[in-house]
């Protein structure tokens, strides 16, 4: 066994190298990298697609939930698997159609403002008329 010798060793600075530090309004900065609170001070369209997808992943998960608790009441056994089935298609569709709504505006083809709700609105709408059905 090798002996228990132990020893502590002490510097006396602490020092952590790094390369330059880039500006985060520098081209070269990585737009994920940006605070929020920069992100949203910023309307260039490359900062609007990131904000769609900062903001829009929330309202989706809020909108799935929405939508999952109709989905998972059934009456009888062999509907919750389609349910199941059913419910993975549209998370599939959503997030994709999310991706595809952030590169819309990336480009500039559409605003922050009309790319970050029709999804979480859908869900929602969907969400409710499931509901309705089962209580009539």
């Amino acid at each position: 066994f090798p002996s228990h010798d132990k020893r502590v060793v002490q510097f006396d600075k602490y020092k952590l190298r790094s390369e330059s530090r880039i500006s985060s309004t520098s081209p070269d900065f990585p737009i994920k990298a940006i605070s929020t609170q920069e992100l949203v001070e910023r309307s260039d369209p490359i900062a609007n697609g990131e904000k769609v997808m900062r903001f829009g992943l929330p309202l989706l998960t809020l909108g799935l939930g929405l939508l999952a608790l109709p989905m998972s009441i059934s009456a009888t056994r062999s509907t919750k698997s389609i349910n199941l089935i059913l419910a993975l298609i549209i998370y599939l569709l959503c997030t994709n159609l999310l991706t595809s709504f952030a590169l819309i505006v990336n480009r500039g083809y559409l605003s922050f403002d009309l790319a970050i709700w029709p999804l979480p609105f859908a869900l929602v709408l969907i969400a409710f008329f499931l509901t309705w059905q089962q209580l009539r």
